[in-house]
């Protein structure tokens, strides 16, 4: 009986060898740490691997960790993966662009060849290590072969070409879409004499099980119908597949609602039909409010379920849906949606009453501009994220920071949750710390020298304009 490469692990070690128990001090069905000393060595002696690059401290870390353990232990033999500390080896995080934890990549010790940014669980993270060493397809003869890898276990969406050989130019073009795609799809090739024409099919294991491509076989077109077909019509969103649907090239629609609740269940369960008609222009994804409520608001959430708002993925700005949920409403909310008629959210918190007595001064969208751009201040100001530890390490300093400027009514150390406020500059990361310098031209500063205290309070020193100063500066 044939055994699909890409759908089960039990893989023969004729395809992807064996790893000996005398290679290196390396165990078997272990993760690998790796570290400064033994990087450039472990590459040399097992060629490319996935790497998780992560943090102690970092909570999705901790949450992984289980997880890749066990895909290692299923890997025992055939491949193994391995982990840096990015607080013990900064300089190998920063040789390969590590910007949040954790990152998985799958590299040769000097290039990413891949990211993985599948679901971050053993079994898909342990298919991903062992597609990297097969075939991107598998090709088959028969109707049989066929029926045993379809049942077999693997990806939730499997891409069935039939074609009459496999020199056809759909069959060149298939072959190019397994390349970039197959971390999530099972590509099939099933050339046949038998099949007059190309037919493309995904087999899913969710909503309709079988769908029909239908379109021109034109290599954009067909990656297109994979990748909008390739989540459900309304699936779970986790950290783990966001890429995904940010990939296939549509706006988000989010559902956040009470899974507890009949009458939330009941409200989006009976829409499904308002979806189907509009999931050729969007993606429509849930969030469970119980779990997720606290990190909902910083896309508009504010208790209230079910809640609706479109992300549009390039401008990184959401549209929320005000009115309450009915098929009529969200019909209209949706077709207003792809009519860009929906304006946007605009966050700002409330700002605390006591927020010109507190040593650090509070910011939100509504007074950012009044507190940055008053030209008789000298303003900086942290931009930070509840999440971020950078930003929780850095707190002690910028109070720090603050108490030393206290006396200097022309200096203002503020911070701005950037999570729940708007604001019209480009933030790449958390912190980000901005410096806006007393007098009538106001451009930002951006801080980056080390978050201590002695080079901050350096860089405001040596770039503030003196209290004396600002009135020749107006």
């Amino acid at each position: 009986m044939y055994k699909p490469v890409l759908f089960i692990l039990i893989i023969t070690s004729i395809l992807f060898g064996h790893i000996k128990a005398d290679e290196a001090s390396y165990t078997p069905g272990k993760v690998v740490s790796l570290t400064e000393a033994n990087f450039e060595s472990f590459f040399k002696d097992n060629g490319p691997a996935l790497v998780k690059f992560f943090a102690p401290w970092c909570g999705h870390c901790k949450a992984l960790a289980p997880e890749y353990e066990e895909a290692a232990s299923i890997l025992s033999g055939k491949a193994y993966i391995a982990e840096v500390d990015c607080t013990k080896d900064d300089s190998i995080c920063r040789k390969f662009e590590i910007n949040g934890y954790p990152t998985l990549k799958y590299i040769d010790g000097t290039n990413t060849l891949r990211e993985y940014n599948a679901e971050r669980s053993a079994l898909p993270i342990a298919n991903f290590v062992l597609r990297q060493n097969a075939e991107d397809y598998t090709t088959i003869h028969d109707d049989e072969t066929l029926e045993s890898m379809l049942n077999a276990t693997g990806s939730d969406v499997r891409a069935i070409l039939r074609t009459s050989n496999n020199t056809t130019s759909e069959s060149k073009l298939f072959a190019s879409l397994a390349n970039e795609l197959n971390e999530y799809v099972d590509f099939i090739l099933y050339p046949s004499v038998s099949h007059e024409k190309p037919v493309l099919t995904l087999r899913r294991t969710f909503d309709e099980p079988v769908v029909d491509y239908d379109g021109k076989f034109v290599k954009q077109d067909m990656k297109n119908f994979i990748q909008s077909n390739s989540q459900p019509l309304l699936g779970e969103i986790n950290r783990s597949n966001y890429e995904r649907y940010v990939k296939a090239n549509k706006d988000i629609t989010w559902f956040v609602y009470n899974y507890e609740n009949s009458t939330d269940i009941e409200k989006v369960e009976s829409i499904r039909k308002v979806l189907s008609d509009f999931k050729h222009a969007l993606s429509f994804v849930r969030l469970n409010s119980i779990v997720w409520g606290v990190s909902a608001q910083s896309i508009g959430f504010d208790g209230t379920t079910p809640y609706l708002v479109t992300e549009r993925i390039q401008e990184h700005k959401f549209y929320p849906m005000l009115e309450k949920l009915s098929e009529e409403s969200l019909r209209k909310y949706l077709q207003d949606i792809v009519d860009n008629k929906v304006p946007p959210l605009v966050k700002s918190q409330k700002l605390p009453e006591d927020a010109d007595t507190q040593v650090v001064r509070p910011i939100v969208r509504t007074t950012y501009n009044t507190t940055v751009l008053d030209p008789t201040k000298n303003v900086f100001v942290a931009i930070t994220a509840p999440w971020c530890k950078h930003c929780e390490n850095f707190k002690p300093v910028l109070e720090r920071v603050a108490e030393h400027f206290h006396d200097r009514s022309d200096i203002i150390i503020g911070n701005v949750d950037g999570t729940r406020n708007d604001l019209d500059i480009d933030i790449q990361g958390f912190p980000t710390l901005l410096f806006y310098k007393a007098g009538a031209d106001k451009e930002p500063m951006t801080y980056t020298n080390d978050r201590v205290f002695d080079s901050v309070v350096d860089f405001i020193t040596q770039n503030s304009v003196q209290q004396s100063d600002i009135h020749d500066e107006l």
